[in-house]
This record gives C-alpha cells, structure tokens and sequence, in this order.
C-alpha cells in the first residue's frame, strides 16, 4: 500500500487515494482494532469506500449484542469510517 494522502486546506485528509490502494483487501480476512473496542476483531473486508470500510463477521455480531442490540442477525456488515480505526493488519499473500 502506498501512503498517498492529501491534505486540504481545512486540515482534514482526502482519503480517495488511500480507499483505492485498499482495493486488493476486498473480500480478505482482516484484524481490526477500532477506537470503541478493547480489543482488535476477526472480520471479512466486503467493500472499501472513500472514507471507511464495510465489514462483516461473528464478532461483530458479537459485540453488538454485547451493546445492548436485542435482534443482530449471525452475520451483519457494518460500515466503519477511518476515523474509527485504530489499526488493522492481514496476512501477507
């Protein structure tokens, strides 16, 4: 992945760039520390946008529950913006 991001004018960081270098993760098993979670999650990597990426696994259904969700289906997809992650990391193919 290439580090290319632009800053604008008011400070805040284009990602456009960055969403498209993270176009070969689609569909990839990934780990993902986001800001609310004490600990990083197992998930599958079902689309990436300008700001953010869709994913989806157990854990998160896990910890939605844990939220206080009453229905969560076995699997959902969430949509997480970049400014809610802390890290994520795969596996080198």
């Amino acid at each position: 992945m290439s580090g290319s991001c632009v800053l604008a004018d008011n400070g805040r960081i284009i990602r456009r760039t960055m969403a498209n270098d993270l176009k070969h993760i689609l569909g990839k098993q990934i780990q993902i520390k986001l800001t609310s979670a004490q600990k990083a999650l197992a998930c599958t990597v079902k689309n990436v946008e300008d700001n953010g990426l869709w994913i989806s696994g157990s854990p998160l259904s896990q910890m939605a529950v844990q939220t206080g969700f009453a229905a969560i289906p076995q699997q959902i997809v969430i949509f997480v913006p970049f400014s809610s992650v802390d890290w994520f990391a795969m596996a080198e193919e």
